[in-house]
């Protein structure tokens, strides 16, 4: 496995710097398609449009649609397009306002998506509103400052209490990989 068909978690609060560091991953290792889905972004597709986008060789696909069953669509979507040979490279910003509940698609997508060579960022401010059967698929998390108790208390079932207690104190960019 590589980073382009792994799940990997950014977690962190409001101005820790979360898009800034999944901007830098996502450069660092240039996947072919990367559908980014952002419910804040100003301008992007609909699910329905992300097939022919990347079809069409599209390289950054942003998807700003509001409804969790859309979102979810996208993913799914993207997830159905991507092939060992046109891998797909899914950025879902704000997870946790359409990640909190698992469905039986995302299940699939979590726990086999490298199969279709489908990799996955999450991006978010509370890790504790998220599913613990989807947090636990990320190989590489990155802790940033958290000052929410409930998100230091998730975040200590995996780098420790003490560590935990210290994203408090993070600087923008600072992190913890785990």
């Amino acid at each position: 496995m590589s980073f382009l068909d792994e799940v990997t978690a950014i977690w962190g609060g409001r101005g820790s710097g979360k898009t800034t560091l999944a901007k830098k991953l996502v450069s660092e290792h240039n996947p072919p398609c990367v559908v980014f889905i952002d419910p804040l972004a100003r301008n992007g597709v609909f699910p329905n449009e992300i097939k022919a986008d990347i079809e069409d060789g599209e390289r950054l696909i942003i998807c700003n649609v509001q409804r969790r069953e859309d979102q979810l669509a996208a993913i799914y979507t993207a997830y159905l397009c991507s092939t060992k040979k046109r891998p797909v490279y899914c950025v879902c910003d704000e997870a946790p306002s359409y990640l909190a509940k698992p469905t039986a698609a995302i299940n699939k997508i979590m726990f086999q998506g490298r199969h279709r060579a489908f990799g996955m960022m999450l991006l978010g401010q509370r890790p504790a509103a998220v599913d613990s059967a989807i947090r636990s698929q990320a190989i590489r998390t990155y802790w940033m400052r958290l000052n929410d108790f409930r998100d230091q208390q998730t975040a200590a079932q995996s780098i420790g209490p003490e560590a935990a207690k210290k994203l408090a104190e993070f600087k923008a960019g600072q992190f913890l990989e785990h």
